[in-house]
């Protein structure tokens, strides 16, 4: 590459990790992905422990990819994300063979897309890593180097969000075994690796008692998701991003060894993408066709790839066409207003600029620190309790409003409702709230997302307020509770029943100061659970029938189901939430049938057609 080439493509470079670090963030707390998002920083700034003071499926360094402001790290994490930006950059631009100015400038479309779709940066550095690695030739240490530039990165990812290192782990697996078949027999990537995140680990004030029970809650909470939080996504989108995918792995050349080891790779990669959209996000799939559309390029790009003529070299490059304007098109329009062409040139001028003029970059801290600081302001003027004693915690998901009283936080370990559904996170917040290190202060205001049953939703935390709070005021749909000196003793008296799916169950009586407990066990078949590893689980319904003759239907999540949560009275309205807390369960709130709706049947079913169900009256005195 001659000199002026390569300060062209170097400015480039630079100019493309300006944009992709975002800085004008936003400053609104209070919405559910606003307030995790904003928790990711507070967690990081006061050295909370992953694994027992957080259970999510971003880890410590998650905060570098919130979109939220948070004023004590703001500037550390800027300069910070831009420098793993850069080496991100340049460490693609290597690893994609991007050598003229054509792919420079397609490379370049694609990277504009990336401040949309933010989950495919984590994904970068092992599409990269496999790449670099697959053509890298024996004894190459210039590509070695850019290797464990990529096995950093990746590292990083992986200490920032759980479907990183769920991706990482496997593929640096898989080059090890394709090195030592091709007689390069030296682990570094093997040992590296592990090395990288343990170092991570230590630098973001992780505890090494802490480390295992972190990477078990990782991938707890990733098989929650996979288990409960998927939601259906468009069988054209499916069959078409399938087309995608297996045109993609059709220009792999399997004449080779190497052909064979590229394909595994990215058949893993591709499910990992597939997972990360689908699965979660329904009509939603701008994780996956992003990364559909890196990796159709990246097949253009790499001189070993295998084509059967122009055509499917031209249905490649419309995968990889096709794929970016989806990716944008499920989340900011690009056709017919050009939203996402607006908002690409305003972070391109915004971002740039910010590094470049040491004035403007001052007014916009300014400005965040103002608009910030209005915020919690405003959020505390609408709170309508006015005194609460610290350290407070909020339920299911308010935890930006708690933040904005400005009073010490005690956050549950799996802190919003919603993604605490598994065994593991529920009883690890029931264990919290049996501590001495609860909150004394609980705002709790309903709500459940996805149509779900609303106690299903960490459903052994709702039973612990029972024993441990008292409801001390309401105000509209707010509630506040406060701890009780000494806790209710429980009293709990259970019968089974057998019975199927889709079929009425009689849900038993309860006196007036009861509330009843069911633990309704849905067993997956073999092909479920092997199916599941992949493929968005059917969803399961639950029909309640209330004592006024009303039915109505909600989401059913599978294992929350099992650990069991409260049947009746049925919790989906303030009411029904306040005077439960109050202990004075209101009549017409009684469930009085319910029924689990499932497929069933058919050639492979997903579930076993037999239910279990123990029914629990629970009494506190």
């Amino acid at each position: 590459m001659n000199a002026g080439k390569l300060i062209i493509f170097t400015a480039l470079g630079v100019l493309l990790s300006f944009y992709i670090t975002e800085v004008d963030l936003f400053t609104d707390i209070k919405s559910l992905d606003a307030s995790w998002n904003f928790m990711m920083s507070y967690f990081y700034w006061k050295n909370f422990q992953y694994g027992s003071d957080v259970i999510f499926n971003f880890g410590p360094l998650g905060y570098l990819y919130s979109l939220i402001y948070f004023p004590d790290n703001y500037m550390s994490k800027i300069v910070l994300k831009l420098i793993i930006d850069i080496f991100l950059i340049f460490g693609l631009l290597i690893s994609f063979k991007i050598s003229t100015f054509k792919r420079l400038l397609c490379f370049s479309i694609l990277i504009l897309f990336l401040n949309m779709v933010r989950d495919v940066e984590r994904f970068l550095p092992v599409f990269g890593f496999i790449y670099n690695e697959i053509h890298r030739q024996p004894g190459d240490r210039k590509a070695r180097s850019v290797s464990f530039i990529m096995l950093a990165l990746m590292a990083i990812a992986s200490m920032a969000k759980s479907s990183a290192l769920l991706l990482s782990i496997p593929v640096v697996l898989i080059i090890t075994l394709y090195n030592i078949h091709r007689r390069d027999y030296r682990p570094y990537y093997l040992i590296a690796f592990p090395c990288l995140n343990i170092g991570l680990l230590i630098a973001t004030g992780q505890a090494p008692e802490h480390w295992v029970p972190f990477l078990l809650s990782y991938l707890d909470i990733t098989r929650a998701y996979q288990a409960d939080m998927g939601l259906p996504a468009p069988l054209s989108y499916q069959i078409a991003w399938g087309i995608g995918a297996a045109l993609v792995l059709s220009s792999v050349p399997l004449a080779r060894r190497q052909g064979w080891y590229l394909g595994v790779l990215l058949l893993g990669a591709l499910m990992i993408a597939y997972k990360a959209s689908f699965i979660r996000n329904g009509p939603l799939i701008d994780a996956a066709a992003l990364s559909l559309a890196f990796l159709a390029a990246a097949q253009l790009w790499t001189t070993e790839s295998r084509f059967f003529g122009w055509g499917h070299r031209a249905a490649l490059a419309g995968v990889s066409i096709g794929a970016t304007f989806f990716a944008s098109q499920s989340l900011v329009p690009i056709w017919p207003d050009g939203t996402a062409f607006g908002r690409i040139a305003q972070d391109m001028v915004t971002n740039v600029r910010f590094f470049v003029d040491s004035a403007y970059r001052d007014g916009v801290q300014a400005r965040l620190q103002r608009e910030f600081t209005d915020h919690l302001a405003a959020m505390r003027a609408d709170m309508p309790f006015k005194t609460l004693t610290g350290p407070v915690d909020a339920f299911p998901i308010d935890l930006g409003t708690a933040y904005a009283l400005g009073l010490p936080m005690a956050p549950r370990p799996a802190f919003q409702a919603y993604f605490a559904t598994s065994r593991l996170m529920t009883e690890r917040n029931a264990a919290f709230l049996a501590s001495d290190r609860a909150a004394a202060s609980i705002l709790y205001r309903p709500f459940a997302i996805d149509g779900r049953y609303p106690a299903l939703e960490d459903p052994l935390s709702r039973r612990a307020f029972r024993r441990y709070y008292d409801l001390a005021d309401r105000q509209g749909d707010w509630m506040l509770l406060t701890r009780r000196a000494v806790p209710r003793s429980e009293n709990e008296s259970c019968a089974s029943h057998e019975t199927k799916l889709n079929a009425d169950i009689a849900v038993p009586e309860t006196a007036a100061d009861q509330a009843l407990w069911a633990r309704v066990r849905v067993q997956s078949t073999g092909f479920g659970h092997l199916a599941g590893l992949g493929l968005v689980p059917p969803k399961i319904g639950m029909s309640v029938t209330l004592a006024s003759g009303y039915t109505a239907s909600f989401r059913f999540l599978q294992e929350a189901g099992s650990v069991g949560f409260f049947l009746s009275p049925m919790l989906a309205i303030p009411e029904a939430d306040a005077a439960f807390l109050a202990g004075t369960f209101r009549a017409e709130d009684r469930v009085t049938a319910v029924r689990i709706e499932a497929p069933e049947g058919g050639f492979l079913p997903w579930f076993r057609p037999e239910v279990s169900v123990d029914f629990c009256r629970l009494s506190w005195q």
